[in-house]
């Protein structure tokens, strides 16, 4: 016969609750466990993106969209008002060591970092827009050469990706748009580059790691 104490509780019906809280704790100390798991991987994904994937990233890398177009053809050249903005891309990064300039396969951007060409005697390396793995992986080798910044030339369409390829919050450049990455901690600063007005302002600087 079961015992039965003061309260009228049975000593097994006692048990059994003990039990049942006990494996009620378990499964609350389960789940917050996965749910802590999941916030790590979730950070660790995120953070993977801009170190694990890639040694030694250069200190520095450059994007920005080609100057102005002439004509809404698919692979139209540059404006003059393009030519004279392009002209203005190596006053923009005067102070900066170039170790590599990336363009895409479409001649504006070829055309815009032509002034950067002729300045630093690098060839740029040219990317169809469809090659965003190989552009990412070209921006990592060349973050082997120690205090060399990397100069990418794209598209409306190609910045945004490769931003968010390094782990970014994607913005979408106008003209004259500079986005500087430092690779350090992952910010980007707004910059402008080949405006009119005598030098480059800086427009905003923007914490854009998400």
């Amino acid at each position: 016969m079961a015992r039965v104490g003061s309260d009228g509780v049975t000593r097994s019906a006692f048990e059994t609750l003990v039990n049942k809280n006990r494996r009620c704790l378990m499964q609350d100390i389960l789940r917050l466990t996965l749910i802590l798991l999941a916030a790590f991987l979730t950070l660790a994904a995120s953070a993977g993106t801009n170190a694990a994937s890639c040694p030694r990233w250069p200190e520095t890398i450059y994007l920005l969209r080609h100057a102005e177009k002439r004509d809404q053809t698919d692979d139209s050249p540059l404006s003059s008002a393009g030519w004279q903005r392009a002209g203005g891309l190596p006053r923009a990064l005067s102070r900066v060591q170039v170790g590599a300039i990336l363009v895409s396969d479409k001649q504006r951007t070829r055309q815009t970092a032509m002034a950067l060409e002729a300045d630093t005697g690098m060839t740029p390396r040219a990317f169809a827009q469809s090659e965003l793995k190989e552009l990412i992986e070209a921006v990592c080798a060349a973050g082997q050469s120690k205090g060399k910044a990397v100069v990418v030339v794209g598209h409306t369409t190609t910045v945004p990706e490769v931003m968010k390829s390094l782990g970014l919050k994607p913005l979408t450049p106008e003209f004259g748009d500079l986005y500087v990455v430092n690779t350090a901690t992952w910010s980007v600063e707004q910059r402008r580059y080949g405006d009119c007005s005598e030098g480059d302002s800086q427009l905003s600087k923007v914490n854009n790691h998400e």
